[in-house]
């Protein structure tokens, strides 16, 4: 029995499932036992509050909740468990600051489910606590959420395998070191995000991570920061402009380590632009093999591994949204195709032909937003209908 049911409430869940299983019971016997006793949740009409759902969710179960504000702190008691926002964006989750706003730390079982937090707004995370805060080995992923109000953004701590996607993230403290993304995960990806307004987009402390067609925009001091442990970072297809420096990495290195920062740093295909200091800079400390200090600091500007594909062009961001792409930008076709997500932050997919006349080659935009002329989507509108048609006139015939 679910913790915190009474036998109605599990008659009411099941009872379809049972009637299914009844009907076809050959195939009763190949579902996962997870699935058979899977669940949704609604907020507020079952449980009042999110918590309350989250207290008695488990595996495999969806919290759906519907518009609103929710003036409450949550954490996730069980693994593989989907948290979700009925509308994306009308459920706005408002911490009071004596906690993180979303935890979703929990411990084993771990399970093969992610842990998701889905469509929220997330707001009033204050001082050391995060809007979102995750650690662990379990899996998490993040989408598709608006984070906004907080001191700091998303923090993945302790090995959590995490999966940033679709997020906005603007509007937070935008002082030194205050980051939008702050990771210490063992692995991931950091997809389609925009991220603004943060005195440091995106830190990555430790852990390998991928870091794809972001658009990383006024971000005042840094747009990545990379403390080096040796893992390989690969950093493809993102926007960044209007910080003091673009990407910044840091970290201690055997003499034998100490060359191209492009060594830890799969820097290519990126955009950046405007950035007043310096797109790249480093600070480098080489070490001896017995530990002590052997080479000296390579500290400075420095230039992605040879033969790299960057942009240094104006990449014309719409001032309506803050972040869309203009007809000419620089942006536009320039992406990594290997790289490319196959949808964007709005859900369209990618890569499209943006050039302009069309040159017949569809090619990944960077950035987190691929851009769609207008005037072509009509035309084609309009040519698919003329085919009809004569389609339809041929038949007549």
């Amino acid at each position: 029995m679910r913790r915190g049911q009474t036998p109605s409430d599990r008659d009411r869940i099941l009872l379809p499932l049972r009637g299914w299983s009844l009907l076809v019971p050959s195939l009763a016997g190949l579902l996962v036992p997870a699935l058979l006793f899977a669940a949704e949740l609604p907020v507020p009409e079952a449980y009042a509050t999110i918590q309350a759902a989250l207290d008695v969710a488990e595996e495999g179960d969806v919290v759906s909740v519907a518009p609103g504000v929710y003036a409450e702190n949550v954490r996730f008691v069980s693994n593989g468990v989907a948290l979700r926002s009925r509308i994306q964006h009308g459920a706005t989750i408002q911490g009071d600051g004596t906690y993180h706003v979303v935890t979703a730390s929990t411990a084993p079982p771990l399970s093969s489910i992610a842990n998701s937090i889905e469509g929220f707004v997330i707001t009033g995370g204050v001082g050391p606590r995060h809007p979102i805060f995750a650690s662990g080995g379990q899996q998490v992923l993040i989408k598709n959420n608006v984070i906004t109000g907080n001191d700091e953004g998303i923090r993945i701590a302790s090995g959590a395998v995490a999966t940033i996607e679709g997020n906005l993230i603007q509007d937070n403290d935008p002082t030194f070191l205050q980051a939008g993304i702050k990771w210490a995960g063992a692995s991931g990806t950091i997809v389609n995000n925009v991220i603004t307004g943060s005195g440091v987009a995106i830190w990555i402390e430790v852990g390998g991570v991928e870091i794809i067609n972001n658009s990383l925009v006024a971000n005042p001091n840094y747009g990545m920061v990379f403390g080096l442990g040796g893992e390989i970072i690969k950093i493809r297809n993102n926007i960044i402009t209007g910080s003091e420096i673009g990407i910044y990495a840091s970290g201690g290195f055997e003499l034998d380590r100490s060359g191209y920062v492009g060594q830890f740093l799969e820097i290519d295909y990126n955009l950046l632009w405007s950035n007043s200091e310096y797109d790249y800079y480093a600070a480098l400390i080489t070490y001896s093999p017995d530990g002590s200090a052997g080479g000296g600091s390579n500290t400075g500007p420095f230039d992605p591994m040879p033969g790299t594909s960057e942009v240094h062009s104006d990449p014309l961001l719409d001032p309506e949204t803050g972040y869309g792409l203009l007809e000419g930008s620089a942006a536009i076709d320039a992406g990594d195709n290997d790289a490319c997500p196959t949808i964007d932050l709005d859900g369209r997919l990618r890569p499209v032909d943006g050039n302009e006349p069309p040159d017949g080659s569809a090619d990944c935009d960077i950035g987190a937003v691929e851009y769609l002329p207008e005037p072509r989507q009509l035309t084609s509108l309009i040519a698919g209908a003329v085919l009809l048609a004569r389609l339809h006139r041929r038949r007549a015939r």
